[in-house]
């Protein structure tokens, strides 16, 4: 009894031990695994708090992007549509409001054709709307020229636009976005300058006096009108095919190079000029050129006048003066040299009166008279 209680004891004390040893590594790997947990813990909670910090930066951001976008899409000069992937609008700027006449309240959640109404110009045809097409192909579209929005109010309003879709990150089409501007004030200036193309064009064309417009540097014919046309015998292919050294003489070339070589810069009238027909006649004219751009070109606009005739009044009647002064002088030498024989005849009267028949004087004094009488017939002639 007393072995078996000590091995008891024994086995007892062993089984106490490993108890206690076992309560010791237990007791460890409990805090071991409430200090790893709370470091877990700890680390999940800052991660939390980075990914919540993060989150809310991130919709910070997205709200600063979305008001910086607003804010530029209602600032822009042009105006913007915005629809959803059914056509239905979802935004417009102050722009588009005023353009289309529908407030962004009205328009918002209708279908983009009822707001947006183009037409062709020309034809008063709908227009295919520029959403539908964006839509349909996927890309950015442009409208064609000459199209008219008609306004809420049932105003035209000639415009350009261009659509493009509106794309998530997965790049799925999420929507529209139209862009467009009012381009009436373009659109008139654009007939006023057709307008007066067009006037220019019958002035020029129409203008009886011969007109021709050339390169300043290379001296090619640019333009020419009818009259030159007619009044030089070129055809308009044959002019526009050479330069201003055709129509010159040969002789007075060198003068034209020294004269084009320093850019005209204002409105003047040269001359006389000699200027060749294509039957080789040459005439005289007086041109009046004024500088202009032409097609990009540093180009001047000439009108050439033919003085030919005038001239040749002016010396007809520069000889008609000059004949008009011998006139005169010869008039007056007569009339002196008619006094002087005055004289001579009368003192030829006198002495014949004085002086009888018989005088052998009296035959030289009566020479003398006849002498007389024929230089006054002659000075009266």
């Amino acid at each position: 009894a007393g072995e078996l209680i000590r091995r008891e004891n024994e086995e007892l004390t062993t089984r106490l031990a490993a108890a206690r040893a076992r309560s010791v590594r237990t007791r460890t790997i409990v805090l071991a695994g409430m200090v790893v947990l709370a470091i877990l813990l700890l680390g999940a909670g800052i991660h939390v708090t980075a990914l919540i910090t993060g989150m809310e930066h991130a919709r910070l951001h997205e709200l600063i992007q979305k008001a910086t976008f607003s804010t530029t899409l209602e600032s822009i000069g042009d105006a913007v549509i915005s629809t959803d992937d059914g056509g239905l609008i979802t935004f417009l700027n102050p722009v588009a409001e005023r353009v289309t006449g529908w407030p962004a309240g009205d328009a918002i959640g209708r279908p983009l054709a009822s707001v947006f109404h183009i037409v062709n110009e020309d034809t008063r045809q709908a227009v295919d709307n520029p959403a539908d097409m964006v839509l349909r192909e996927g890309a950015a579209v442009g409208l064609a020229n000459h199209t008219l929005l008609v306004n809420r109010d049932g105003h035209d309003v000639p415009i350009d636009d261009s659509g493009a879709p509106i794309k998530d990150p997965s790049g799925k089409m999420t929507g529209v976005v139209l862009v467009f501007r009012d381009v009436s004030a373009r659109r008139q200036a654009e007939h006023e300058i057709a307008e007066s193309a067009r006037r220019y064009k019958l002035l020029f064309d129409s203008n009886p006096q011969p007109m021709w417009v050339y390169d300043q540097e290379t001296l090619s014919f640019l333009a020419v009108n009818n009259a030159a046309i007619q009044s030089y015998g070129y055809s308009r292919e044959e002019f526009l095919g050479t330069t201003l050294l055709h129509i010159r003489p040969e002789e007075d070339v060198p003068k034209l190079l020294e004269v084009t070589a320093v850019p005209t810069t204002s409105l003047h009238t040269e001359g006389p000029w000699r200027h060749r027909k294509k039957n080789g006649t040459v005439i005289t004219v007086e041109i009046t050129e004024h500088p202009l751009v032409f097609d990009g070109r540093e180009a001047c606009l000439v009108l050439a006048s033919d003085i030919t005739e005038r001239k040749r009044l002016e010396e007809q009647f520069y000889r008609a003066q000059r004949l008009e002064s011998v006139g005169r002088l010869a008039g007056g030498v007569a009339h002196d040299f008619n006094n002087l024989l005055t004289v001579i005849n009368g003192y030829s009267e006198m002495l014949l009166a004085d002086i009888p028949p018989e005088s052998p004087f009296h035959e030289e004094l009566k020479e003398i008279r006849a002498a007389g009488e024929r230089a006054a017939a002659l000075t009266q002639q």
